[in-house]
């Protein structure tokens, strides 16, 4: 996002927002999905082979015309990067290539997708944006001015809807504000340098004492999501006071709201936090110092990258502007509750990581000792006999639905509708009798034996945050040697 020269994705932040919004967002959506190459979305992905360089395509026409510059990457790019970078940190090939590739058993490799550009744009910072987004923005009914300072692991509020439709008429989308501006005027900055106009300080003592004694960072600027959820079903039975009023108007909305997956989740003021909160929709990353991983497989690899950047890099911090950016999925999607009440008696594998990361200890400003630390803890557990695993993800996972029971028994003191308080306790019931069962531990997303599969994941990512640092700094090598992972868009 330097103004003297054009960033490593996108060029003049300024001149693409303007372009990207001009051409009604279709460019960007291709754009961003071209230039990750992610397998979820190959319909949408220029494909190219190490001898054949990639083609311009039409959509690409508006941003010629500002004369930017447009990088892309497939799997063969990213294959080929790989070696080159098990060279230069005298690795072998098979660690960088499960980081940047992903695994063929998993269905799901985005996470090795944002690796890539991760790596390509080391040094530098960049806006990661989905290939479903759209350069269109608004913010909440009463946003503010000013900047939050919070210890919430969630600083947003929702605003739900029962169709599409409906949210269509409630929120006039611009595409107005510079959205890279947007990200600029927080990502990389100190806490204080963010601010622009009135600081509310309402940090834990333990984040305010971490911020004077290591300044506060802010490595990621997340935009709120108007649209599309963007997330994994979920009844929203913990939300905070006003959003759940909000919700639970009556029973008829909350069903209907909660199945069309329609709402608008942004913070009332810019924020920034020690939380974990992170969603890759439309990231703004500070990539110019060593940055944490995505786990390469299965989804929430941006949740779990968010907790490794808590946990293992103390002085940095999360920002949240407070602009939402539409999320409008082509394919329609919907949740029905009774579903929902039938995944949760079963783990992800997201679950697995972050049970095993949630209390990983730091190394106070040691951010590579500290990824080191994590991933010899998950090394340990993916080596460990079958049931040792088995039986230490029991504990842990018990631990943490333990502490959320607590938390929403702890609610029904709070005044809340009788149907909502029921689908807490029905909640609860669901749970308590799903953590008895051992199909609990056995994670729904993953093929096959699921469970032998995550423990093997396990001790693959644990290998991967030992030697990213190694691959962190070969990456800043290579760009400085001009080889880069993306290729021009001749």
């Amino acid at each position: 996002m330097t103004r003297a020269s054009p960033s490593p994705l996108w060029g003049s932040p300024h001149d693409v927002a303007r372009a990207s919004c001009a051409a009604r967002s279709t460019a960007t959506q291709q754009t961003s999905s071209a230039t990750v190459g992610a397998r979820k979305s190959s319909s949408s992905t220029i494909r190219a082979t190490p001898k054949t360089k990639p083609k311009r395509a039409p959509c690409f026409a508006s941003f010629s015309a500002v004369r930017l510059s447009v990088r892309f990457a497939g799997l063969a790019e990213r294959e080929e990067y790989a070696d080159a970078l098990a060279e230069a940190a005298g690795l072998q090939p098979v660690i960088p290539r499960f980081a940047l590739l992903g695994d063929a058993r998993c269905p799901v490799t985005t996470g090795s997708a944002r690796n890539s550009l991760l790596l390509d744009c080391a040094t530098t910072r960049y806006v990661l944006a989905d290939d479903d987004g759209m350069c269109r923005m608004t913010q909440a009914p009463e946003a503010a001015g000013g900047l939050d300072v919070v210890s919430r692991n969630d600083p947003t509020e929702f605003w739900f809807f029962e169709s599409r439709d409906a949210l269509h008429r409630a929120f006039a989308l611009t595409d107005e504000p510079d959205l890279f501006g947007l990200h600029e005027s927080m990502l990389g900055r100190s806490v204080g340098a963010a601010a622009d106009g009135e600081l509310n300080l309402k940090a834990s003592s333990a984040f305010e004492s971490r911020l004077r004694r290591l300044g506060g960072e802010i490595r990621t600027s997340m935009a709120g999501v108007v649209g599309d959820s963007g997330v994994a079903s979920s009844a929203y039975l913990l939300l905070e006071p006003r959003s759940r009023a909000r919700l639970t108007a009556s029973e008829d909305f909350y069903r209907t709201a909660v199945r069309s997956r329609q709402m608008l989740r942004v913070p009332v003021r810019a924020c920034v936090s020690d939380g974990f909160l992170t969603m890759a929709g439309n990231l703004g990353v500070d990539a110019r110092s060593l940055f944490p991983p995505f786990p390469p497989v299965q989804r929430n690899s941006d949740g779990i990258m968010g907790r490794l950047l808590q946990h293992c890099f103390p002085a940095s911090c999360r920002g949240y502007l407070n602009w939402a950016v539409l999320h409008d999925p082509v394919e329609g999607r919907s949740q029905a509750l009774e579903e929902w009440f039938e995944e949760i008696q079963r783990i992800r594998f997201a679950d697995v990581l972050s049970v095993f990361l949630q209390d990983a200890a730091a190394p106070v400003d040691r951010p590579a000792a500290a990824l080191e630390s994590a991933g010899r803890r998950l090394m340990a557990l993916g080596s460990a006999s079958p049931s040792h695993f088995r039986e230490e993800l029991r504990r842990r996972a018990l631990h943490r639905e333990g502490g959320r029971l607590a938390q929403i028994a702890a609610a029904g003191a709070d005044e809340q509708p009788a149907f909502y308080r029921s689908l807490q306790e029905r909640y609860m019931q669901v749970m308590r009798d799903a953590m008895t069962r051992e199909e609990y531990l056995t994670p729904r997303d993953l093929p096959g034996d699921s469970l032998a599969l995550a423990q093997e994941l396990t001790l693959r990512i644990g290998e991967l945050l030992v030697v990213w640092p190694q691959m962190w700094v070969a990456a800043e090598w290579l760009r400085a040697s001009g080889r880069r992972l993306s290729q021009p868009l001749a």
